[in-house]
């Protein structure tokens, strides 16, 4: 989807990443419970002693959508945003969140865009989950910091596996 971000088309195309604000602290259960029933969910879910009832949950507070940067589409989609919130009782962190745009948007019509939804206009490359975002193709440099931290991973494994004398001799 990003790579095709800079396409011509109607309105622009625009990535919209949105941060919700604690998500697991602010979710309406009553909601959350009504909606995975309406999905097929069983009502009973097994879970660990002392755990929310769906801890995933935590990490579930980043979402990227793709839409048309069309003033209509992004109105729309703010209104959907909006009524999220008052179904779920999670809210959009607006400061935090971030609309990427083509380069294909005029300056005055990303303007626009930034005042309708609040949020800060961002650059490419970003995170999400962890992952860089970029607009083109994937380089090398855009994997160091994964890379650093797999080195990282790999190093505590090799020191808790070698004997005393082993780790000195490593040094």
């Amino acid at each position: 989807m990003v790579h095709s971000i800079h396409k011509k088309s109607n309105g622009g195309n625009v990535a919209i990443k949105l941060d919700m604000s604690k998500a697991n602290d602010r979710v309406d259960w009553k909601f959350l419970l009504h909606v995975l029933a309406a999905f097929g969910f069983s009502p009973r879910f097994s879970r660990a002693r002392g755990t929310p009832l769906i801890s995933y949950l935590m990490y579930a507070d980043d979402i990227v959508v793709f839409a048309n940067g069309a003033q209509k589409s992004i109105r729309k989609l703010m209104q959907v945003l909006k009524l999220y919130e008052s179904w779920s009782g999670q809210f959009l962190s607006k400061e935090k969140s971030a609309i990427y745009f083509s380069r294909k948007i005029l300056l005055h019509r990303k303007a626009s865009l930034l005042r309708t939804t609040g949020f800060v206009e961002g650059t490419f490359p970003f995170k999400y989950l962890g992952v860089p975002i970029v607009d083109g193709r994937l380089r090398t440099n855009d994997f160091g910091e994964l890379l650093g931290k797999i080195n990282k991973k790999i190093a505590g494994w090799k020191m808790k596996m070698l004997s005393a004398g082993g780790r000195t001799i490593l040094l």
